[in-house]
């Protein structure tokens, strides 16, 4: 007999930065794209990362995709950045 096992696939979810009044936008934390094994789900969304770096930028949700076997997401981390994970989603 076989055992079925529980897979997770590729979890979609987004994280917009927190505004700070007076300084903006937080830029986009490029190593969380490494410690939690995502990147992002589409050009538009690699776009928006790169307008953080710029000045006053005016932010705005980012999605990304969260890959490997079993995705962890830590959404603490996230928000110790300045960014905070707003939804989550399963598989596509």
């Amino acid at each position: 007999m076989v055992r079925s096992r529980s897979r997770s696939g590729p979890r979609i979810f987004v994280v917009e930065p927190r505004v700070r009044a007076g300084l903006g936008v937080t830029r986009f934390p490029i190593d969380m794209l490494r410690y939690d094994s995502c990147r992002p789900l589409s050009e538009s969304d690699a776009s928006a990362i790169e307008r953080t770096f710029t000045p006053h930028s005016d932010g705005g949700p980012i999605r990304l995709i969260a890959l490997g076997v079993r995705p962890r997401l830590t959404p603490a981390r996230w928000l110790s950045y300045g960014w905070r994970v707003l939804d989550q989603e399963g598989a596509a």
